[in-house]
């Protein structure tokens, strides 16, 4: 058996064994790798060659993945908030027959402001700024949809109903859409911080139709208190220590007043609604300088008739040299 054919083997023949296994093999083996230590010139060479070179096929099909499903993101967050804000308002998304309010596109756009916020604190340091200004970059083109169909729906019903009474009051279609412009105009604010080169003009002036009615409204305003006071003014100085009437504080102070809200609300970004803006206080003043002639020339037309009056009285004209 093969116990006992071991067991046969003798002590010698292990020895002769182990003899031949210690001979070295005759068949050279192969010089190990050298190990490769770059000078600083290398270095140099090697940067330089980095900095040439394209990046490989594969990082950049790991950025593109990366940056298609950043977008992808930001367009379910966009749609789940659409959602809840609807929902919170008991209303339907639009392709269920619903209509999207003012106040639901405002909230989701206060939520669009926190998650690019939040998305810049946890992963600005992490992801490729590509990847984060493609996110952004679809934000604001999902807002800037909405917000021009919610403009459009306004300026139908605007023409429909030019002479409402109530515009910009409290409450009003007109109030809550400077409060979305006010809200999106804190997110362009931060858009700005991120990438200079984001595209913000369409989501800056979707709202231009509805500032162009705040400025009507603001002109027909002053001009209604301007012919008021005008009309009760005896053009006489405030006080001992005033050298105006009392008309031009109520017609500047309130012209002030509006340039405040304009700069609050950052009405500028549209060359438009900056230039129409700068008419009407134009407007204001030569308006003003009317009034202020008109009221000049009928004291002196009064003056020239009550001297004419005395003269007529006196049977001499020479009183009237002094008018």
């Amino acid at each position: 058996d093969l116990d006992s054919l071991i067991g046969n083997i003798s002590d010698d023949a292990f020895a002769a064994f182990d003899a031949v296994a210690a001979k070295p093999d005759p068949t050279p083996a192969p010089a190990p790798a050298p190990v490769y230590t770059p000078s600083s010139h290398s270095h140099v060479q090697l940067a330089a060659a980095r900095a040439k070179a394209p990046p490989p096929p594969k990082d950049e099909d790991e950025g593109r993945i990366l940056q298609v499903a950043i977008e992808r993101f930001a367009v379910v967050f966009y749609g789940d908030e659409l959602k809840a804000a609807l929902r919170k308002g008991g209303m339907k998304m639009p392709e269920d027959g619903g209509q999207m309010g003012c106040k639901q596109l405002k909230r989701v756009a206060k939520r669009m402001h926190e998650m690019i916020a939040r998305l810049v604190e946890c992963f600005g340091g992490v992801l490729p700024h590509s990847a984060l200004v493609a996110c952004v970059s679809k934000v604001v083109d999902l807002l800037t949809v909405d917000m021009a169909a919610m403009i459009a729906s306004y300026h139908i019903r605007n023409q429909m109903y030019p002479d409402n009474e109530d515009s910009f009051e409290d409450g009003s279609d007109e109030q809550l859409l400077l409060k979305l412009h006010h809200r999106v105009n804190l997110l362009i604010m931060d858009l700005q911080t991120i990438d200079e080169s984001i595209d913000i003009m369409g989501l800056a002036t979707a709202t231009g139709p509805v500032l162009k009615a705040w400025i009507e409204n603001m002109r027909r305003i002053i001009f209604t208190w301007m012919q008021t006071a005008t009309s009760n003014e005896d053009w006489t100085c405030c006080g001992e220590d005033s050298y105006h009437s009392h008309s031009v504080i109520d017609v500047f102070a309130s012209a002030h007043q509006s340039v405040e809200t304009f700069a609050a609300l950052k009405m500028g970004y549209n060359s438009s609604v900056r230039l129409k803006f700068l008419n009407v206080l134009g407007e204001v003043c030569s308006e003003y300088m009317t009034c202020m002639d008109k009221a000049g020339q009928a004291e002196q037309d009064a003056r020239a008739a009550e001297v004419r009056k005395r003269a007529e009285k006196t049977g001499s004209y020479a009183g009237m040299m002094t008018v």
